[in-house]
């Protein structure tokens, strides 16, 4: 039996007992408890015996919150999830690894609702206007928006987060990404301004946003976790000088004062690699959450050392499983780590948006500014070498182009566009002697791939590499080179921000800096211009598919995988609530604890 993912399914499976070894799992028979009835849940709820036959449960499409099969108890309680990376608590820094908690504390003008193909609604905002060119957007915050420290949130608190975002100092290094269409962002990002010339501060609570040019998709960005509203008072207290040298600064970062966000909860404590602690937002517009604390348990530890934690899965309320976790645990088995049998849970399957990784070429440095020699470099490695590419939380196919399946503007399948062995015959580097370097960025499944394609550029086109991890060259080595536009080849790993075909394609121009143009990157830029002030989504989706056609014939990319946005998680089954967004936000606003239920499994384990 295998948990099921068609139609978009959401699956659900309780087992006997479940273990993680990080990274590897270790599978043996479940064990077996007889059923038990529960005082205080109505009498025909029953705790199901469990056998080793795996039910399923078919709900419908993520991102649908889980529901307790024991009942709706609604009591407070403690709930524990673990991460893996370091909690950064500034949703400037571009970290994928720390949107969870970016989702709890903070939010902004706006959030998503719905699955990959979301929606963007408001979340701070409480009315806007957009003028008839879609150039000036005019905002109303909500009446009596509160930070968690129950300080007012004003729309000058909107104005000075984003210039804060935009200062080149501050190390955001999404902010163009995020906010760069705003008239005066630009200049921010050069360090000719320091101000944020198109917003207006209307009144408190209103605030007038100009753009340089039409993005039907503005508000979308806006939902990111970089647009967040920060408390200006509260930011200048964390007694930290930013967080651009955080790779340097590690474990000795300390608060003088805890962040604050608008956000459902609120951090009690942090320490940047063990965990935090989260509890309700008293002063959350949208309804403070019913559970009493949140704890996140770091599984990486260490420092620079980079040990991984084996805990104890008794220890989690939720833990993020793996898909070969999962499928053993279909099939009627459950793991054991240390020889602990650690209780009741269910896996749900959840999907987010897919993504997609590749292989950028600096269009702006030889040889890479011969697209001959792009297109030889492609069409040698395509499709992507059958090497096994391990993905986390769901399987990974070759890509054959840039916008992944189920992702909005997906179109027919474009590899007939890839250049053949054909098309790439007779030509050679007339100068082989040159060596590409390529830093990796520390993505651990890199090297696999990357030996496979680096073995056919030797043999096929005489072409030497270089890899090089992001450990065996200093940090600022890597940086320096990405902002001087000297990096000739960047591995991209691409988590859509947002439910439009921009969010993948609209980054290409830009990955290897400002002091990186060529006429095939100012080329490009033009045609996704054009594309993202088109208001007709048909014509638009059209646009990007033909830019999608346009970047692989160019060779500018070297498409390698695609990873279809299924995760799993292992949720107790007195929980009902919690979410994966498909996007950002909140996975625990709306989470309840049936405590009757949780007390017995508790003293179940310890008998």
């Amino acid at each position: 039996m295998h948990l099921r993912t068609a139609d978009h399914a959401l699956g659900k499976l309780r087992f006997a007992s479940a273990a993680a070894v990080v990274l590897a799992c270790s599978v043996v028979a479940a064990c077996v408890d007889d059923g038990v009835e529960i005082e205080g849940v109505a009498t025909s709820t029953v705790v199901p015996a469990v056998t080793e036959e795996a039910t399923i449960r078919s709900e419908v499409a993520s991102p649908v919150a889980t529901e307790s099969a024991f009942g709706d108890v609604r009591d407070k309680g403690t709930l524990v999830h673990n991460f893996f990376s370091f909690l950064v608590p500034d949703p400037i820094i571009d970290s994928r690894y720390n949107d969870f908690l970016y989702g709890e504390v903070y939010s902004g003008l706006f959030r998503f609702r719905g699955g990959v193909d979301g929606v963007v609604e408001p979340d701070l905002v409480g009315s806007y206007q957009v003028s008839d060119d879609g150039l000036v957007y005019t905002f109303k915050l909500r009446p009596d928006l509160r930070f968690s420290d129950s300080t007012t949130v004003t729309s000058t608190d909107v104005k000075w987060s984003w210039e804060r975002a935009l200062l080149p100092e501050n190390g955001a290094v999404r902010a163009s990404d995020v906010l760069g269409a705003i008239r005066g962002a630009k200049e921010m990002l050069s360090g000719d301004a320091t101000s944020l010339s198109g917003v207006e501060i209307v009144d408190e609570s209103t605030l007038q946003v100009e753009l340089v040019r039409r993005r039907v998709y503005f508000l979308d960005l806006l939902a990111d976790p970089l647009a967040s509203v920060l408390s200006q008072a509260n930011v200048e207290s964390w007694g930290t000088d930013g967080w651009a040298d955080f790779a340097e600064v590690g474990a000795d970062l300390e608060f003088d004062e805890l962040p604050v966000g608008t956000g459902p909860f609120r951090i009690e404590s942090f320490a940047w690699e063990e965990g935090a602690t989260l509890v309700p937002n008293e002063h959350y517009w949208d309804g403070v959450p019913e559970i009493d604390s949140l704890e996140y348990v770091g599984l990486y530890s260490g420092g620079t050392t980079g040990v991984i934690r084996q805990p104890s899965l008794s220890e989690f309320d939720f833990f993020g499983a793996d898909r070969e976790m999962a499928e053993a645990i279909s099939s009627g088995f459950a793991g054991f780590m240390n020889g602990e049998s650690l209780g009741v849970f269910d896996a749900h399957i959840f999907e987010v948006a897919p993504r997609v990784s590749f292989l950028a070429l600096n269009a702006a440095l030889p040889p890479y500014d011969d697209v001959d020699y792009r297109r030889a470099l492609l069409g040698t490695v395509t499709p992507t070498p059958a090497v096994e590419i391990l993905s986390i939380g769901g399987p990974s196919e070759p890509a054959v182009g840039l916008l992944p399946p189920r992702f909005p503007g997906r179109g027919a399948e474009l590899s007939g566009l890839m250049p053949d062995g054909e098309s790439r015959s007779g030509y050679m580097r007339q100068d082989a002697s040159d060596t590409i370097s390529f830093v990796s960025e520390g993505d651990y499944m890199q090297r696999e791939w990357f030996m496979e394609f680096t073995s056919r550029w030797k043999s096929e086109l005489g072409v030497d590499v270089e890899f090089l991890d992001v450990g065996d060259v200093p940090f600022r080595t890597f940086d320096d080179q990405l902002r001087d536009g000297t990096l000739q080849m960047r591995y991209v790993s691409v988590n859509p921000r947002y439910p439009d075909p921009h969010a993948i394609l609209g980054m290409i121009p830009g990955l290897f800096g400002p002091n990186a143009e060529s006429e095939e990157t100012r080329e490009l830029a033009a045609m996704l211009d054009d594309a993202a002030m088109e208001q007709d989504r048909a014509v638009r989706i059209a646009k990007y598919q033909e830019i999608e056609r346009h970047v692989l014939d160019r060779a500018l990319v070297i498409p390698v995988f695609w990873d279809d946005g299924t995760v799993y998680e292992l949720v107790k089954p007195y929980i009902s609530g919690y979410t994966r967004p498909a996007y950002h936000g909140s996975r625990y606003a709306k989470v309840t604890v049936n405590t009757t239920y949780r007390a017995y499994e508790s003293d179940r384990l310890t008998r």
